[in-house]
């Protein structure tokens, strides 16, 4: 498996560049910028089961609900993903689907470091070259 992020200098906004092998590490590594972003590194131990299931119209609008949905449950439930198991990517007439589940810790107000209030459209554009994935993720703040 190999992915990487890097945060990119932008105005009002935190961005982070993503690239890895494959779709799946691609929204992998889009989590692991958003914890980044979010909340303290922390031992966090309690973990809880959680499914999502999610389909869209176009792998971009894909990643932002789901990255959307992470911030949901940040936001309202006070969960934070630990881990993501069996995450699956599929397109299946003409629909973008996704599953997995997820491990999560509860997680104090405190600990959270940014707020961040959407995941935007602005500049994402998943694209493919040669087997590797590359895109740019604005988070609102």
């Amino acid at each position: 498996m190999s992915s990487s992020y890097s945060f990119v200098d932008h105005t009002a906004d935190i961005a982070v560049d993503i690239k890895a092998d494959s779709l799946e590490e691609l929204f992998i590594a889009s989590v692991q910028a958003f914890k980044e972003v979010v909340v303290e590194p922390d031992s966090l131990t309690s973990k809880e089961k959680y499914i999502i299931k999610l389909d869209s119209h176009s792998p971009e609008s894909l990643l932002v609900n789901f990255l959307n949905e992470l911030n949901y449950r940040l936001t309202y439930k006070n969960k934070i993903v630990n881990n993501i198991i069996n995450m699956k990517i599929a397109q299946t007439d003409g629909n973008w689907n996704l599953v997995c589940t997820l491990e999560e810790s509860d997680i104090d107000e405190d600990k959270i470091k940014t707020e961040i209030k959407s995941v935007t459209y602005h500049q994402m554009e998943i694209k493919e070259d040669k087997g590797k994935y590359s895109t740019r993720i604005v988070f609102d703040i």
